[in-house]
């Protein structure tokens, strides 16, 4: 039985990475998913993909730091079938500088789309949603444990972590059966990673030196981080909310 069967779910940072493995495997489940991305063309690529193997999906173009943009996609989202059950913030960027080389710009970027986007999109939504929804934010193992040279990156995606837990407990004691988690992976094979792997012979073996802290020894695939976001996103989970759950092939666990 498909699990996620005519409930509309939006995902952010959909057009490329776990965004895009994620609306793929949600559309599999009978879900329509509104594919956004900054990229308007990746998120139609993505969308035409979902519809080509016979199942739903349409594309917006988003920026997740703009409160209007976002007030539009989800009243627009929510108009196509007069419901919203799952909303996924994916979108997401990495810094990695030493500390006294992060710079205010790059501070106020960082947090605008790691973080303040959550903010933004969770207002927006939880108007539309429908009672058991289910909101999970995608935050990172740099939430949890610190990162070389990546404080605004652990800063922003440990805000993340405790975001959702504070929303968890407030959205559950209006007895609609909200929930709200996020998601911690590791090392994930994108596009990202294989582009720093090709930059340079350096930044390749700093690469393969961070693949070996993950005991599975191995970076893992989007589709597995897709298959644990579907989990929070379905029924399966009617008891799971303020958690957080880490897929990093026991990095955290050492």
């Amino acid at each position: 039985m498909m699990r996620l069967i005519d409930k509309t779910v939006l995902i952010t940072g959909a057009g490329n990475g776990i965004g895009k493995a994620t609306a793929l495997r949600f559309a599999e489940e009978g879900a329509y998913v509104a594919v956004t991305d900054l990229d308007h063309d990746a998120a139609c690529d993505v969308a035409k993909e979902i519809v080509e193997a016979g199942r739903k999906g349409f594309a917006w173009k988003l920026d997740v730091a703009d409160a209007n943009q976002w007030d539009m996609v989800v009243r627009e989202v929510s108009s196509v079938h007069g419901t919203l059950d799952v909303l996924v913030n994916n979108a997401g960027i990495a810094i990695y500088k030493p500390f006294n080389e992060t710079t205010a710009e790059d501070w106020a970027h960082i947090t605008s789309i790691n973080l303040d986007s959550i903010f933004l999109g969770c207002k927006a939504v939880i108007p539309y949603l429908n009672d058991k929804a289910s909101i999970i934010n995608i935050s990172s193992i740099a939430g949890i444990v610190a990162m070389p040279n990546g404080s605004a990156y652990n800063a922003t995606k440990g805000g993340v972590r405790m975001l959702t837990k504070g929303l968890a407990v407030e959205l559950a004691k209006e007895q609609r059966g909200i929930r709200v988690n996020s998601v911690h992976p590791g090392g994930v094979n994108t596009e990202l990673f294989q582009k720093i792997a090709d930059a340079d012979e350096e930044q390749a073996n700093e690469l393969q030196a961070f693949i070996q802290l993950h005991p599975l020894g191995r970076l893992a695939e989007p589709y597995e981080i897709a298959n644990a976001i579907l989990f929070l996103a379905s029924d399966e989970a009617s008891f799971i909310t303020g958690s957080e759950l880490v897929i990093d092939g026991g990095y955290t666990a050492q």
